[in-house]
């Protein structure tokens, strides 16, 4: 017989004078009081105090600096092909959401076609690529071009 077959021995009854060591939290102590919640007729928004917007980058840009930004973004994005950022920044959302989901459906298309062409699609690619990026970026500039300066004043 090993020591795996062997019977373990009952457990002991429980007896409070085990613990040793042990004792309640005296009476007097504050008690932590549940959450009552709020009230069910309060109206959202009131008596939260102020609503809160964190800091971000470009909240702290100047109109003609966010503009300039929202161009290049545009520009540069585009060339890596990321359509819609500039305009994103800019705040024409919806433009921006529709070029970059577009642009990555043509994305999509133009690489079954560089795959059923072996590679000779790229000829044409290219070229649509860089107009595509050209012509959002020019669209861009003409939506923004009253918020850019013409001359630094002197």
């Amino acid at each position: 017989m090993n020591n795996w077959d062997a019977p373990n021995p009952p457990n002991p009854p429980y007896n409070q004078s085990d613990q040793q060591g042990y004792a309640p939290p005296p009476p007097n102590q504050q008690q932590y009081q549940p959450y009552q919640g709020y009230s069910p007729y309060q109206q959202p928004g009131q008596g939260y105090g102020p609503r809160y917007a964190p800091p971000s980058f470009l909240s702290s840009m100047s109109p003609q600096d966010r503009a300039t930004l929202a161009i290049v973004l545009e520009a540069v994005c585009g060339l890596f092909g990321v359509m819609g950022v500039g305009w994103l920044i800019s705040g024409r959302t919806s433009t921006g959401v529709i070029l970059l989901a577009g642009y990555l459906g043509w994305l999509a298309v133009a690489t079954l076609l560089f795959i059923l062409t072996f590679g000779l699609f790229v000829v044409c690619f290219a070229p649509i690529h860089l107009a595509v990026v050209a012509v959002s970026t020019v669209m861009l500039y003409n939506h923004l071009k009253p918020q850019i300066p013409t001359s630094a004043p002197h």
